[in-house]
């Protein structure tokens, strides 16, 4: 369990699956995570998130994001495609209730996962993509030390459109720098 000053990020649980139904079946989310476009049934949930938690590649790690006073679980992270000689994972980060969002809880869940995958798994380099149009992430993800390295264009069709999608990365020793005082 990984505990920020106002998150925690915790294994997932069997019973993660309702969860995890409602939220990778949310219109915005699918959007904005360049996910999949088909529905979700409960059955193929409960079979990735049995997946998931018996992984045993140590290519990906999941947690459920809870605020840290309720203990609610509001969103879910993943460091992803994790490259054990070359030091470097994807990161996956949403906030999925609206009563949570603005809260600078992304902010704190996110430094949080970054912190545990430089200093504790020692990784060198986090990636992670987006779309151009999320400024609200764009802002998000520049606070805790990602940088554009790129942009592929028409990249995510949505909406009768083709929209670029921003390549993002972060350096452990920039982040290391950023945060020294904490």
């Amino acid at each position: 369990m990984l505990i920020g000053e106002k998150t925690i990020l915790r294994p997932l649980k069997k019973d993660d699956s309702k969860l995890f139904y409602e939220w990778r079946n949310n219109i915005n989310f699918i959007e904005l995570a360049q996910s999949l476009r088909f529905p979700k049934h409960e059955l193929l949930e409960e079979e990735w998130l049995n997946n998931a938690m018996l992984d045993t590649s140590n290519r990906n790690i999941y947690f459920i994001i809870e605020e840290k006073k309720t203990r609610t679980a509001i969103g879910f992270a993943s460091l992803n495609q994790i490259d054990w000689i070359s030091r470097h994972a994807f990161a996956g980060f949403t906030i999925m209730e609206n009563d949570f969002k603005g809260k600078d809880l992304s902010h704190d869940g996110l430094y949080t996962l970054f912190n545990y995958a430089f200093n504790q798994l020692n990784m060198n380099k986090i990636l992670g993509h987006l779309l151009e149009s999320n400024t609200v992430s764009q802002k998000m993800c520049m606070k805790v030390g990602y940088e554009i390295e790129g942009t592929l264009k028409d990249h995510y069709y949505w909406n009768n459109k083709y929209h670029n999608v921003l390549f993002l990365s972060a350096f452990k020793d920039n982040f290391n720098l950023m945060f020294s005082s904490k």
